[in-house]
């Protein structure tokens, strides 16, 4: 946990905590890139905020953090699905890694196979942010496994990265996908 001290106006502050909207724009200007993306991604996901009033905020910052912000505005991707998937495109992105699109279709001639969390359609390289409980039933798992084989089938590279290791392993992640681009001849 890290402390931050600002000054609140009162209409940031809701029963004693700030309000959402505060919560994210402060998350934006103080937190690494992966966090800061998942946290304002998830906010817009769950209708917490709405991205005028994220927008309107963050143009309205000056001072420390506020290019930061920015930088994480121009990043958010409404088509964003997980906190997860979030923290590793904000991974690529600061590491300057622009290809890879949200919520990427893989397709079988007409017929999709899947949706992966990321894919770049240059280098057929697809990226999976892996949350633990999603796989906690053999259905799922069942699922999963077929649609990861249907990828590679169709020729694509496909990279899975737990949550642990984009916490804790954040190089070794995009090591491994800029590997797995320079393979794949991008």
């Amino acid at each position: 946990m890290h402390l931050h001290y600002a000054d609140l106006h009162d209409d940031e502050i809701t029963n004693g905590v700030t309000s959402p909207l505060r919560t994210v724009v402060d998350c934006m200007r103080t937190s690494a890139a992966p966090s800061a993306l998942a946290v304002v991604e998830d906010a817009l996901r769950t209708g917490r905020v709405s991205i005028d009033d994220v927008r309107t905020k963050v143009q309205a910052l000056r001072g420390p953090g506020s290019t930061r912000a920015r930088q994480i505005l121009g990043w958010v991707d409404l088509r964003a699905e997980s906190p997860l998937e979030s923290a590793l495109r904000g991974i690529l992105l600061e590491a300057g890694i622009t290809r890879f699109q949200p919520q990427f279709p893989v397709y079988d001639g007409e017929h999709r196979v899947a949706r992966a969390d990321l894919g770049d359609p240059t280098t057929r390289v697809v990226l999976e942010a892996e949350g633990f409980l999603w796989h906690g039933q053999r259905e799922q798992l069942s699922r999963d496994a077929q649609r990861y084989d249907d990828m590679v089938a169709l020729g694509y590279r496909v990279l899975r990265f737990t949550s642990d290791h984009l916490a804790d392993r954040p190089a070794w992640v995009l090591e491994t996908v800029r590997r797995t681009l320079a393979v794949a001849g991008s």
